[in-house]
């Protein structure tokens, strides 16, 4: 018996009663046989990838496990690229069953990594090839693998300030964790300067520190004393702040000299400092009877 044109779905044969005759007619009932084959015409298609592994790590690896909606034969590492921004990507393919898979990228850059899978990669057990389209799953993690690095860390006063304690804000390029006191030291000439660190958010933290000498003063960052949120130890290297220098003693009384006898009305005076001229034009200036000439 030869069946053509079927319709998908299974097939199976029926004698009608009382059809054939060998000298007296047959079957007395009507016979349907068991299913002999199911006609299957529908490519495979892709029903999922998914990953466990985190959405931003600094992993070696990423794995994905990669479903199909029925049973498919010849899935190898030659059917699969990445579909996300990450460059060098090695995959390869393992079988869990004729169903499930797991694909492993290895060697990729820092960027995006997610499943793509080549149209007509794999056969089902009909012989279609499938997908009839390339799959391109989400690239749902990311790597990063760069230590976080140090964007900035002034002093809020300035170049100079005379007032104790000093506040610095560090701006990290990217979220960090672990970021104490304790991976902080001072640069500069003034002694017995004492750290603290409040975090603002994940990238920005303010830095106060108490009971500095007069000197200059600048934030030494310890070489991986953070880690980002990839799990990367950051910064580098060591990162070391600009200075700003601490001055809390008031300006000496200005030296004055005249070269003129005291009954002349105009009297030449030398400051030696700038404090010096600073503090003798604010004494001066606010007296009636001088007027100032610089």
């Amino acid at each position: 018996v030869n069946l053509t044109a079927c319709a998908e779905g299974p097939v199976s044969l029926k004698l009608a009663a009382n059809s054939v005759s060998n000298g007296a007619d047959g079957p007395l009932a009507a016979y349907t046989s068991p299913v002999v084959f199911t006609v299957d015409k529908t490519a495979p298609v892709v029903s999922s990838a998914t990953t466990t592994a985190p959405a931003l790590t600094n992993a070696a690896t990423v794995d994905y496990t990669v479903t199909f909606v029925e049973a498919v034969t010849d899935f190898t590492a030659a059917d699969v690229t990445n579909s996300g921004t990450a460059t060098g990507c090695v995959p390869s393919v393992t079988a869990v069953s004729q169903l499930v898979y797991t694909v492993t990228f290895a060697s990729c850059s820092d960027g995006t990594v997610g499943v793509k899978i080549a149209a007509s990669a794999v056969a089902d057990i009909a012989t279609n090839a499938g997908p009839t389209a390339a799959f391109a799953g989400t690239a749902a993690v990311t790597l990063d693998r760069a230590a976080a690095t140090i964007a900035s860390a002034p002093a809020t006063a300035g170049a100079n300030t005379k007032t104790s304690p000093v506040a610095f804000v560090v701006t990290f390029a990217e979220g960090v964790t672990g970021f104490t006191a304790a991976d902080l030291s001072t640069t500069g000439t003034a002694t017995g300067c004492v750290p603290s660190v409040t975090p603002v958010s994940a990238t920005v933290y303010n830095v106060t520190v108490t009971g500095c000498s007069d000197g200059t003063i600048g934030l030494r960052v310890a070489a991986g004393s953070v880690t980002d949120l990839a799990g990367n130890a950051s910064p580098a290297t060591e990162y070391l702040s600009t200075t700003t220098k601490l001055d809390t003693v008031s300006p000496a009384a200005p030296i004055v000299t005249s070269s003129v006898a005291e009954r002349t009305n105009t009297l030449p005076i030398t400051a030696t400092s700038r404090e010096q001229l600073d503090e003798l034009y604010r004494t001066l200036s606010t007296h009636p009877l001088v007027s100032i000439v610089l």
